[in-house]
């Protein structure tokens, strides 16, 4: 959707016990970043997650996550409303490389785009 803000409604639980859905808003996104040196690590601005009523899984494939401000982790873990959380990625070795750490709240992919500078703009900077 626009403004880097994921929206989806998923439901809660399983089986006969569940019932109604919740919605999971990462209330801005996550701001890609560009034009950067290779291997620089890389801290995304902070979302914040809304409209759950349940403690709901967490992960990321590549990279890690801080909630509430607490340390970094790559493990898995639960979110419940109103958490704020940042990601942290190193940018690939090679210049003009686009990776991505994809967090996942619940079903929900909320992608961290992180691209290298061009050759030339790399070799510029290190001068």
């Amino acid at each position: 959707t626009s403004n880097n803000t994921v929206i989806s409604s998923i439901p809660v639980g399983a089986g006969p016990a569940s019932y109604g859905h919740f919605l999971v808003q990462l209330a801005t996104g996550f701001v890609p970043q560009t034009g950067l040196a290779p291997d620089t690590q890389v801290t995304s601005n902070e979302i914040t997650v809304t409209g759950i009523n349940t403690a709901t899984a967490v992960s990321l494939d590549r990279g890690e996550y801080s909630v509430n401000g607490g340390d970094f982790t790559s493990a898995s873990g639960t979110v419940v409303n109103g958490d704020r959380i940042r990601l942290r990625q190193t940018a690939d070795t090679s210049a003009a490389t686009t990776t991505t750490a994809p967090l996942t709240v619940g079903p929900v992919p909320a992608p961290f785009y992180v691209t290298t500078a061009p050759a030339d703009e790399t070799s510029a900077t290190l001068i």
